[in-house]
């Protein structure tokens, strides 16, 4: 009995560990209800995230002459899995990779 609860224990810490690190943020600037299409990039962080390895996102190499409707930044659990493998220091991590979503606004079909 006590190896199932500790087995137990030690997967609600695990998986709370898990989704410690994964975050998302939207940005809408236009509401579309029309499907989207969406290019999805990652962006590259040293030192705790304070310093772009990656360029600033260009939305207009993306949509080109259309707007932007939406963007979308996530920490996923892909982008901790790349973390973890560069080795960091107490209270500093080297690598912090970050998905971001893209949607481009698509004229409605009549």
């Amino acid at each position: 009995m006590n190896n199932f609860r500790t087995l137990r224990f030690a997967l609600l810490l695990g998986f709370m560990y898990l989704g410690l690190g994964c975050s998302t943020i939207t940005f809408v600037q236009v509401e579309q209800e029309e499907p989207k299409n969406t290019e999805t990039r990652w962006h590259h962080t040293t030192l705790n995230g304070m310093v772009e390895i990656s360029r600033p996102l260009n939305t207009q190499s993306i949509c080109g002459d259309k707007a932007w409707t939406e963007i979308t930044t996530e920490h996923t659990f892909y982008n901790w899995l790349a973390q973890v493998i560069i080795p960091g220091i107490e209270f500093l991590v080297f690598y912090s990779p970050w998905t971001t979503e893209v949607a481009c606004h698509e004229a409605a079909v009549q």
